[in-house]
């Protein structure tokens, strides 16, 4: 079995673990959700909130192990399967570590949501550019434009360039160590000038590839005999 199987199972078996033991520790309600200035404002039963985390990484668990089995562009993904799987790892991690902090909330443990977040979402956001970067052409990971799944040339310089600029965002998104809110807002306009840029370049480049004849245009769907007749 792969390292990373192996790590996805005790991932989950921690978080089993974790709501089983204390559950006969904490309230009948559980503090469950957070503003923007990271005070809480939501709460959810006890059982349910418990149960969230778990059934979570159960399901994107099985959805992440499945994803490399059925992809059509599989011998592509072996290329960077290692990068996926240590993704993988890092987002259940971090979901798993949320589903501690939620406990430790409501055990009266306070602890400093707006410098522990900040940090793993720069880890994450990172590690997200890293992962484009190496991707080859597939179906589920990436920045997967149009015009990128019909080039591997455009697959490439998208990614690279849209990974490197996921790795920029990172980076910045440490300035939210300072202010919750300037943390938020560099997350969300960040997100959003990567995306609007990369499907930009991702379409300039495919139109480059056509002009110089390296690239073909889609055909147009053939109709049937019958609906010709029609």
């Amino acid at each position: 079995m792969r390292l990373s199987y192996i790590l996805v199972v005790l991932i989950i078996l921690a978080s089993i673990a974790l709501s089983l033991y204390f559950y006969p520790q904490l309230p009948d309600q559980l503090v469950s959700h957070w503003n923007s200035n990271f005070q809480p404002d939501g709460t959810l039963d006890k059982a349910i909130g418990l149960a969230i985390c778990p059934v979570i990484l159960v399901m994107l668990g099985g959805l992440f192990m499945l994803f490399p089995r059925i992809d059509p562009l599989k011998s592509n993904v072996e290329k960077f399967r290692g990068d996926f799987e240590y993704f993988v790892v890092l987002i259940l991690a971090f979901l798993l570590f949320l589903h501690l902090l939620v406990i430790l909330w409501n055990l009266g443990y306070q602890l400093d949501f707006a410098l522990l977040l900040p940090l793993w979402f720069c880890a994450i956001i990172y590690s997200a550019g890293t992962l484009c970067k190496r991707a080859r052409r597939n179906w589920f990971v990436g920045m997967r434009t149009p015009w990128a799944m019909s080039s591997d040339t455009v697959w490439v310089k998208t990614n690279v360039r849209g990974g490197q600029m996921l790795q920029g965002a990172g980076l910045l998104m440490l300035l939210g160590l300072l202010s919750s809110t300037l943390f938020f807002i560099i997350l969300l306009l960040s997100m959003v000038f990567v995306g609007i840029y990369t499907i930009t370049y991702s379409y300039r480049e495919y139109q480059k590839e056509l002009k110089s004849g390296k690239a073909k245009p889609a055909k147009k769907p053939v109709k049937s005999a019958k609906k010709a007749k029609r």
